[in-house]
């Protein structure tokens, strides 16, 4: 496998976010380069396709074009197919631990399927299993409960 060596830009707070957790995370070389590969895969493929097919399915003020729908949907089915097949035969992203990988790809997958357009528990079992995992953790709490929405509810259709 080929390796990389990560630059940053020093004034950026998103790199130095992912920077400080793989220098204090305790992960050998392998496990960081993995880490960060999966949190690159993520904001590129995973929430990257999943938050704005979320968004376009009902939170813009009239329905989109079926292609662009149907553009973003087959990303998500993409995407989640394969964290699906990853997570097969594993509890967490990286194995046996809880990691920033784990918090990193959860950011959309706890909203509901009338908002998100996919059933995860049954479209994508191994997704839906990590989930329950993640939700039984001390303090885990569902997003509207945790954020006060107060008036900043997007429109739903």
């Amino acid at each position: 496998m080929a390796r990389y060596k990560l630059f940053c830009i020093g004034a950026s707070g998103n790199a130095y976010k992912g920077a400080r957790y793989l220098n204090c995370a305790g992960l050998d070389h392998d496990q960081r380069f993995e880490a960060l590969r999966w949190m690159l895969f993520d904001n590129h493929k995973f929430t990257g396709s999943y938050a704005p097919h979320r968004f376009l399915n009902v939170m813009t003020p009239e329905p989109s074009h079926p292609s662009l729908m149907a553009y973003f949907k087959a990303r998500v089915e993409n995407a989640f197919g394969i964290v699906d097949k990853h997570l097969a035969d594993r509890p967490f992203m990286l194995g046996d631990s809880l990691t920033i990988v784990d918090f990193s790809l959860a950011g959309y997958v706890f909203y509901p399927a009338a908002e998100t357009g996919f059933d995860i528990e049954a479209q994508f079992p191994a997704i839906h299993a990590w989930r329950q995992r993640l939700a039984n953790l001390p303090g885990f709490v569902p997003p509207y409960e945790l954020m006060n929405v107060g008036n900043s509810v997007m429109p739903v259709r």
